[in-house]
């Protein structure tokens, strides 16, 4: 199981699904009903849609906006709240093996975590007039990308990350229960 950079306590469950292991920790105390199935869902389709056959790790972690603010000022000097962060711990972008993380013998390969502001999303749902659970699928989706090298620095690269959502979201929405 991924460490996580988070000392709170979350409530957590692991998902082996397709010999992918998604673990999916949640802040206790968060006034939500997040189904740990449904963000899995999320995750495997993202994996599925980019046809990733190697069995790989991924925690997504739903936590409130001091927390991700704190994350946000450590690894990447913004002292504000985001509504997610991605932490990449196998460089697929480059075709590098790893990003310096050993591999487990036998095991899956650490992808990486991502970490979502429910509070956050919460605000920008409202601000976008989607539902919770719509804000929710678009950053999962989002920070899923950034995990398998998918970035945003330039505008042709934004421009393909952008499309990559847009399938994925609509290729959800096809799937009943997971958009």
């Amino acid at each position: 199981m991924i460490v996580c950079a988070i000392p709170v306590c979350y409530d957590s469950g692991l998902m082996r699904k397709r010999g992918h292991q998604i673990n999916v920790q949640i802040k206790r105390g968060l006034k939500s009903s997040i189904s740990r199935g449904w963000l899995t869902g999320i995750c495997k389709t993202v994996l599925t849609e980019e046809k990733l056959t190697e069995s790989v790790e991924i925690e997504c972690v739903i936590t409130d906006d001091s927390t991700i603010q704190r994350l946000n000022k450590q690894f990447r000097n913004i002292n504000e709240p985001t509504d997610v962060l991605s932490f990449a711990f196998k460089d697929i972008a480059m075709g590098a093996r790893d990003a310096g993380f050993p591999a487990v013998p036998e095991g899956p390969e650490v992808l990486g975590q991502i970490v979502i502001s429910f509070t956050t999303a919460v605000s920008q749902a409202a601000e976008h007039s989607y539902s919770v659970d719509q804000e929710l699928t678009m950053l999962v989706v989002h920070g899923m990308l950034h995990l398998l090298g998918y970035d945003h620095q330039v505008p042709a690269d934004t421009r393909k990350m952008r499309q990559r959502e847009k399938y994925i979201i609509k290729r959800l929405e096809e799937k009943p229960g997971l958009a």
